[in-house]
């Protein structure tokens, strides 16, 4: 499942968590099929609603600061020409060469 998404690692393992509807770290087929429903099917709210509980870390109905910042700072960031942005999480993407480039471009977001 990780593979088929491509997103980058914090963020596939929480669409895992999301699909994983009764949190036993494996998804049967009722909750692949409704969380592929729900993400490619349903109305802009049922999506919205799915993304949000991708950032929602504690569960807590709320996103924070916090939240936002960990989804960040897990990003790949590529780097081209002296210019950062964020870059895929395959062969030709990129990521920040050591952790203090990571905390910059952190920094620089925010």
């Amino acid at each position: 499942m990780l593979d088929y998404s491509q997103l980058p690692g914090l963020l596939a393992e929480r669409f895992f968590y999301v699909l994983d509807a009764d949190k036993d770290l494996y998804l049967n087929q009722k909750e692949f099929l409704n969380g592929m429903l729900d993400f490619y099917c349903s109305s802009f709210d049922r999506k919205l609603n799915f993304v949000f509980r991708m950032y929602d870390f504690d569960g807590d109905g709320l996103i924070s600061k916090t939240d936002i910042t960990t989804i960040i700072s897990s990003m790949p960031v590529l780097q081209n020409n002296h210019i950062r942005s964020e870059g895929k999480y395959t062969a030709e993407g990129g990521g920040a060469q050591n952790f203090q480039e990571r905390v910059d471009t952190l920094d620089e977001m925010l």
